[in-house]
Order: C-alpha cells, then sequence, then structure tokens
C-alpha cells in the first residue's frame, strides 16, 4: 500500500526500468543495501522498497531513520502478498533485488545491491 492505497503494476511508471527490494526492518544487510541505493540513485530507474511488517510504526520508524530520497517508493505488504506473488518461498533471504526492464520483465534477481 501506499497512503494507504493498494499498490499495483499499474503504478509502476513504464518509462524507466524498476528495482523492488523486499526488506526486513529487522535486516541490517537491508539497511546497508537501502542506504547504497539511497546514494546511488538512478533517475532512469524507478525505486520500490517493500516490508511484511506488521507493524505500521516500526515500518515507519525504520524507513524514517534511513533519510530516504523522495523518489524511492516505500510499501508496506501487510497482507503478506508479495513473497507469494513472486514465489518467493517460505525461505526468505533478505534483502532480495529484483529489476524489471521498462516493459516489466524480470532481469535479475540478487541478494546485494
Amino acid at each position: 500500500m501506499k497512503n494507504n492505497l493498494p499498490f499495483t503494476n499499474n503504478d509502476i511508471p513504464k518509462s524507466k526500468e524498476t528495482i523492488i527490494v523486499y526488506v526486513s526492518t529487522a535486516c541490517g544487510s537491508c539497511e546497508t543495501t537501502i542506504n547504497n541505493i539511497n546514494k546511488n540513485l538512478n533517475r532512469n530507474t524507478t525505486y520500490i522498497i517493500i516490508t511484511s511488517e506488521k507493524d505500521t510504526q516500526t515500518s515507519k520508524s525504520f524507513f524514517k531513520k534511513l533519510l530516504l530520497n523522495d523518489e524511492i517508493i516505500l510499501l508496506n505488504d501487510l497482507d503478506n502478498n508479495f513473497t507469494k506473488d513472486f514465489k518467493l518461498g517460505f525461505s526468505i533471504i533478505y534483502p532480495t533485488i529484483f529489476t524489471f526492464t521498462q516493459e516489466n520483465k524480470l532481469i535479475k534477481v540478487s541478494n546485494n545491491f
């Protein structure tokens, strides 16, 4: 959800490559990855960071302390649909980074940025 509204594929700009980063608020490597993204933003890329933290105050605090660039889209997957939709299974490695082309074709999955 973005601003408490559902976020769908239609909300992703089609004119740019998209990087989706799935994180845990309790993950030190996730903080490092997000900081690296924040320092190395590419204007031709849309960045989306998703957490499935159930406590929205915890996610707000996590994102706030990272002082993120306003261009990064922050989402909280309260229903935990992301892991099912992207077939991450039960054993999830944080962070997981998905890179999509302008046509929304998945071209890379990795665990570091």
